[in-house]
C-alpha cells in the first residue's frame, strides 16, 4: 500500500500495487496507467476544487474509490484497447458542488464502469455532467453511467448523463436518479431502537460507500467526523 498526500498539481504513473491517497489541497492531479498495468486507488479529497485526468494505456486496468467532503470533482478519462476502468465517485457536501465528468473511449475491447453518488445535504447545487463519448469506426466497448443525488434539505439538484456515440458494435447505458432518503428504510432502523440522527447517518454512509470495493475504513471514519453532530430537518 503506498499513500500519498497530495497538496500541489502532480503526475502519477501507476505501478501493480494499492495507492492511498489524501487531497488536501486544490489541484490538478493526472493518473497514468502503462501497459499491462493493474492497479487500485483509494482518494480521500478534503479540498474544493479537483482536476483528475487518467490516461489508460492498452491492457490495463485502474480501480478508483473516491470520497470528496465539500467537493467540486472533475474528471477527464481516456482509455485505450483492451483496458478496464471503474470509479466509483462519492461527495457530501454542505456546499455548491459542480462536477464535470468525461469519459473517451479511444480505441477497441475497453470498458468503464462510472458511479457517482451524491449527498446534497443543503439547499445548495449539486451538479453533475456526465459525458461519455464513443468514438467512430469503434467496436466492443462498454459504458456505464451512474449517477445518484440524495436532497437531505430543498438542494438544487441535477444530473446531465450524455452519451454521444459515432459506433454501432457497442454496448452503452446510463442512468439518473434525484430524491431524499428513503422513509422506509428511516422508519425500519428506527422501529429497531436507532435514533433518528444516527439513522439517517446510517443511510447516508450507505449511499455514499455503495459500488466500493476497495477498503472502506478510512471513509467511514471520514463521513462520522464530517456529520458528526449533524442535525436533520
Amino acid at each position: 500500500m503506498n499513500k500519498i498526500q497530495i497538496d500541489k498539481d502532480k503526475i502519477i504513473n501507476l505501478e501493480d500495487d494499492e495507492y492511498q491517497l489524501v487531497i488536501n489541497h486544490d489541484c490538478n492531479i493526472e493518473f497514468i496507467v502503462n501497459k499491462t498495468i493493474n492497479s487500485k486507488v483509494s482518494i480521500l479529497v478534503k479540498s474544493s476544487n479537483i482536476n483528475i485526468k487518467i490516461l489508460l494505456e492498452s491492457n490495463s486496468s485502474l480501480i478508483i474509490n473516491q470520497l470528496g467532503c465539500d467537493s467540486s470533482i472533475n474528471y477527464d478519462v481516456n482509455i485505450n484497447n483492451n483496458s478496464n476502468l471503474y470509479v466509483v465517485d462519492s461527495i457530501i457536501s454542505k456546499v455548491d458542488s459542480i462536477n464535470n465528468i468525461n469519459l473517451s473511449h479511444k480505441e477497441n475491447n475497453s470498458e468503464i464502469r462510472f458511479y457517482t453518488n451524491g449527498i446534497n445535504l443543503d439547499n445548495r447545487k449539486m451538479y453533475y455532467n456526465v459525458n461519455g463519448i464513443i468514438s467512430k469506426d469503434i467496436s466492443d466497448v462498454y459504458l456505464e453511467e451512474n449517477s445518484k443525488i440524495i436532497n437531505i434539505k430543498d438542494g438544487d439538484s441535477k444530473i446531465i448523463p450524455n452519451l454521444i456515440v459515432d459506433s454501432k458494435d457497442i454496448s452503452a447505458n446510463h442512468s439518473a436518479y434525484i430524491g431524499t432518503l428513503d422513509n422506509d428504510i428511516l422508519n425500519y432502523l428506527m422501529s429497531r431502537g436507532i435514533e433518528k440522527d444516527k439513522a439517517k447517518d446510517l443511510i447516508i454512509k450507505s449511499i455514499l460507500l455503495s459500488k466500493m470495493n476497495l477498503n472502506i475504513d478510512e471513509f467511514i471514519k471520514e463521513i462520522g467526523l464530517y456529520i458528526e453532530g449533524g442535525e436533520y430537518e
